[in-house]
């Protein structure tokens, strides 16, 4: 970068941005982005949205895969009564149904 600004000055038009330029101008922040952007040959316009939607697919495949894990876990059957398990000091699974729809269960 030809020019770094000190992350301690405050600016006068944008004050939101502050917190901002304090992780931006950080020395190892933007050596980072630097040899990321030498390395791939890409320029910020087109870095920074690749890197966003990147972050993106990830977080929707992590959400995705405990929605999973948590359904095939039990948390949620077809009945609506799931149960939750529980593992003890003395090391004995307990198994705890829920009680979401006892009411429904009881009419």
């Amino acid at each position: 970068m030809v020019f770094h600004r000190a992350a301690k000055i405050g600016s006068l038009v944008n004050p939101q941005l502050d917190d901002f330029r304090r992780i931006m101008f950080n020395p190892a922040m933007y050596t980072t982005w630097e040899r990321l952007m030498v390395g791939t040959g890409l320029q910020n316009n087109q870095l920074f949205p690749g890197l966003l939607g990147s972050l993106v697919i990830a977080s929707l495949v992590g959400l995705y895969n405990a929605g999973q894990s948590f359904l095939s876990a039990g948390g949620a059957d077809a009945s609506g009564s799931g149960g939750v398990d529980f593992v003890g000091s003395s090391g004995k699974q307990t198994t705890v149904k829920t009680s979401r729809n006892r009411s429904s269960n009881q009419q």
